[in-house]
């Protein structure tokens, strides 16, 4: 089967292309996004009549315009990919074919703000037959379905497609985090310091230590599969540092959202954007960090002292090897079982 994919983020439809390759299908993708240097040796084209300025407000005008420009040239493809964000599942209206959605991060924007559009989109969302529904993590998964009636189906990101491997020739560590920490420099370097890398700069580090930002980042994801030891703090260090003014997960929730009716996403009933402690700690509880089984976790910085000073990295590394190749057979099947979905629709 082949797809068209218009995206705004680089990473997550690459690892949907890897994967559905292998499984015999085709994606082409055009891209609005920034980020295209970190695949260097890949051309990478912009769409027609869709751009940067014009996606956030697409109109029953913008996708007729949009139909008239690719309607020949799409009618080859079986079907539509949408990763960041859904909302541009709009302009394939005309075309009447199935569109994958796949959820990654906070699956309504551009529409935050704006209650209205937000609740049509839902509506919009609920009465498509020709959608399949997926969501790369577990909180994006629940977020999605507290506002949408439909089930979406998990299948957790892998990121192959670095084609890069763990190769530890730096014997220290990289911290990930948003903003610059008190650390020693001794031991790490700090992400927000070294700037651009590619992957394999990044792998041939000894550790990674993650202070996140998110519940769910791609980074993790492609730095796992990577087979690079991962450090992370506990639940419940994370809330001692929150407690302390640290800065994590500061794009869990989105602060500047108004006017939402309440509704009750984790037991309680409170507005699950509305950044707070409280809901920080039970987002946690949907966090893929927590659920890998071999990334590393410290409840204080004298236990991260003695996780560095006293691990055998090489030996987690190969664990997470042979877990890696168990996840990828997984995340196959479960595309499989989508791709035999959508052919029955046909």
């Amino acid at each position: 089967m082949k797809f068209f994919n218009i995206d705004l983020h680089v990473s997550v439809i690459r690892d949907v292309r890897k994967i559905f390759k292998e499984l015999g299908h085709e994606i082409k993708t055009l891209s609005l996004s920034g980020h295209n240097w970190v695949f260097e040796n890949e051309k990478i084209e912009s769409p027609d009549i869709i751009n940067i300025e014009n996606w956030k407000n697409i109109d029953n005008n913008l996708c007729e315009k949009f139909y008239e420009r690719y309607k020949e040239e799409l009618d080859e493809y079986d079907g539509f990919i949408v990763t960041h964000t859904p909302y541009l599942a709009k302009i394939y209206e005309k075309f009447k074919k199935p569109v994958i959605i796949i959820a990654s991060t906070r699956y309504e924007y551009p529409l935050t703000n704006d209650k209205k559009r937000w609740e049509e989109f839902n509506k919009y969302i609920e009465t498509k037959n020709n959608f399949f529904l997926i969501a790369n993590n577990k909180f994006d998964k629940k977020y999605c379905e507290m506002f949408i009636n439909k089930s979406f189906k998990l299948i957790p990101s892998i990121c192959s497609y670095t084609n890069s491997k763990y190769n530890p020739t730096k014997q220290k560590g990289l911290v990930y985090s948003k903003s610059r920490l008190n650390l020693p420099k001794t031991f790490f370097d700090q992400k927000i310091d070294i700037g651009k890398k590619s992957w394999k700069e990044i792998y041939s580090y000894k550790y990674i230590i993650h202070f996140p930002y998110n519940i769910s980042t791609m980074s993790i994801f492609e730095q796992y599969y990577a087979n690079v030891p991962l450090i992370f703090p506990t639940v419940k260090f994370s809330q001692k540092l929150l407690e302390s003014g640290w800065n994590l997960y500061s794009e869990v929730s989105y602060r500047q959202v108004l006017n939402l009716s309440p509704k009750s996403l984790f037991n309680i009933e409170d507005d699950p954007n509305y950044y707070s402690l409280e809901n920080i700690l039970k987002c946690l509880k949907y966090a893929d960090f927590y659920d890998f089984k071999n990334i590393l976790y410290f409840d204080s910085f004298e236990n991260l002292e003695k996780i560095i000073n006293n691990n055998n990295f090489s030996e987690t590394s190969e664990k997470m090897k042979i877990e890696n190749k168990q996840r990828y057979e997984k995340c196959k099947a479960l595309w499989s079982e989508v791709i035999l979905e959508i052919e029955g629709t046909l």
